[in-house]
């Protein structure tokens, strides 16, 4: 089983896939739960490379570049983790998937949806998440939770503006209209109530998968 988890930054997804990873381990004692993320991956120095290059605040590229690198990084992080780990029964929940790709690239950056769409298809060889949770925060509160954690440790993609964000969130709202296993889930209240929702929406879902 493979759980994306997407959001804007700061929108409280790696707290909440740690939460979630607790609740699956009680509920499947017998299955192995990886989490990782993106762009990266868990103790992958290669993807990491790539990773810190995305990140440094004081690297300048371009739209297209970034794309690129994104795209390559996920191809070693799926053929190194992602894909074994599946393949073996594990349950991987990801922070971050083709969706941020889509949503930050293809609207943020303003690359389009089909480019990004496609060069995704091709180096994922369509792996697609069973399910994806979409944590929905308000810009604000976005960049007040990054203000008060991260201050000037903000990283090259978390210092664009407010216009660049709401370019970002339009791209996740076509991406719920355009995938029935997308679920959008107020990121605004407490860990806890956004755990309690996403439980109730993965249970409706293992139960429908188990027919």
């Amino acid at each position: 089983m493979f759980i994306s988890f997407e959001g804007i930054d700061a929108s409280g997804k790696s707290t909440v896939i740690k939460l979630f990873a607790k609740y699956l381990k009680i509920k499947f004692p017998e299955k192995e739960i990886i989490t990782t993320f993106e762009p990266g991956g868990s103790n992958l120095k290669e993807a990491l490379k790539i990773r810190e290059i995305l990140l440094d605040k004081n690297n300048q590229i371009s739209p297209y570049v970034e794309m690129l690198l994104f795209a390559t990084s996920r191809r070693i992080h799926l053929e190194k983790l992602i894909w074994p780990a599946i393949k073996s029964g594990k349950i991987v929940l990801c922070d971050r998937y083709i969706d941020s790709s889509i949503a930050y690239q293809g609207f943020g950056n303003e690359l389009g949806v089909d480019l990004v769409s496609n060069l995704n298809r091709l180096i994922s060889e369509n792996t697609f998440p069973d399910l994806t949770f979409f944590l929905d925060i308000k810009i604000a509160k976005s960049f007040e939770r990054m203000g008060i954690f991260r201050g000037d440790r903000r990283d090259r993609l978390e210092n664009r503006g407010e216009e660049f964000y709401k370019k970002v969130i339009e791209g996740y709202k076509f991406l719920e209209k355009n995938n029935k296993n997308f679920f959008k889930i107020d990121g605004n209240g407490s860990y806890d109530d956004v755990l309690m929702v996403i439980i109730k929406l993965f249970e409706k879902y293992y139960a429908n998968w188990q027919k």
